[in-house]
C-alpha cells in the first residue's frame, strides 16, 4: 500500500510557492514572539533574579504544514521566520508519502528550486557537501544515480541550523489521530483538499480546527472550500489568502 501511494500521488510542490500565505504567517509570528516577549519582561519585573527565557516550550510558535511533499512548504516558512528573526518555534510537515518525506528530511534541491528563493532567506541555504550527494543518492532509483552524480555540484540544501526546529512524520489527514499532541499556532493546508469529495473535506477540516489554537488560523489555498462555514472559525477578510482563524473552542 505505501509503494502503491508513493508512485501515484503528485509530489510536485516549489519554494515560496504562495508569497502572500507566507507573509502572513510570518507577520503572525513576530507578532506573537512579541507579544510574549513583553509578557515575559512584564511577569519578571519585580523579580531582580529572574531571567527571561526565550525558549520557553509553552510560548512556542507551532505551524503544521498539512500535505508538505517533499518539503518546499515546510522550509519556505522557517527560512522566513528565521529570516525576521523569530527564534521560538516548531514547525511540523506531514505526508502520506514515505518517500516524499525522506527528501524532506534532507533538505537537498537542484539548481531550478534555488532560484525561487528570495534574497534575504539565501542565508540558509549551502552548497551541497560530497557526504550529502552520498546520502541522496541512497534514495533514488539506480537508472538516475548518474545523471544526480553528473550534477550534484548544482545541488544545494537547507542550513542545518533549520533542522532543529523542523521535523516531518508520515501522516494520513484521513486518520482521526493527528500527529502531535500539541494545538498549533498555524495549520497550513493548501492544494490538497481538490483532490477529496466535499463531504471528506468536512471532516478533514473539522479535525485541523480541533488542532488549532483559538486565535489561531488555518490557511488554505485561493478558492479552497469556500462552501465551509463552521460556527468557531471565521473568513479573514484578506484580498491575496484564503485564511481562517479559531474564535472559540
Amino acid at each position: 500500500r505505501q509503494q502503491l501511494l508513493d508512485k501515484v500521488l503528485i509530489h510536485e510542490s516549489r519554494f515560496f510557492r504562495h508569497l502572500p500565505s507566507i507573509k502572513f504567517i510570518t507577520d503572525y509570528a513576530v507578532q506573537h514572539q512579541r507579544v510574549h516577549l513583553i509578557n515575559n519582561i512584564s511577569n519578571n519585573a519585580n523579580d531582580s533574579n529572574a531571567s527571561i527565557d526565550a525558549s520557553n516550550p509553552d510560548d512556542s510558535f507551532r505551524i503544521w504544514s498539512v500535505g508538505c511533499a517533499s518539503g518546499q512548504e515546510t522550509w519556505s516558512l522557517a527560512m522566513s521566520l528565521a529570516a525576521r528573526q523569530v527564534t521560538n518555534y516548531s514547525i511540523l510537515g506531514t505526508d502520506v508519502s514515505q518517500q516524499a518525506l525522506k527528501k524532506a528530511r534532507l533538505g537537498q534541491y537542484d539548481n531550478k528550486q534555488l532560484a525561487l528563493i528570495p534574497q534575504d532567506c539565501q542565508q540558509f541555504i549551502q552548497p551541497l557537501r560530497p557526504a550529502s550527494i552520498v546520502e541522496e543518492l541512497r534514495f533514488l532509483p539506480v537508472s538516475t544515480q548518474k545523471n544526480t552524480e553528473k550534477n550534484a555540484r548544482a545541488h544545494w540544501q537547507v542550513m542545518p541550523t533549520l533542522k532543529q526546529r523542523v521535523r516531518f512524520a508520515l501522516h494520513n489527514i484521513i486518520d482521526k489521530k493527528p500527529p502531535t499532541p500539541h494545538l498549533q499556532q498555524v495549520i497550513v493546508c493548501q492544494n490538497m483538499l481538490l483532490y477529496f469529495r466535499k463531504f471528506d473535506q468536512r471532516d478533514i477540516l473539522a479535525r485541523l480546527s480541533e488542532q488549532c489554537a483559538v486565535g489561531g488560523y488555518i490557511i488554505l489555498a485561493p478558492g479552497e472550500a469556500l462552501f465551509w462555514r463552521p460556527s468557531h472559525m471565521r473568513r479573514i477578510a484578506h484580498p491575496q489568502i484564503n485564511a481562517w482563524q479559531k474564535t472559540s473552542a
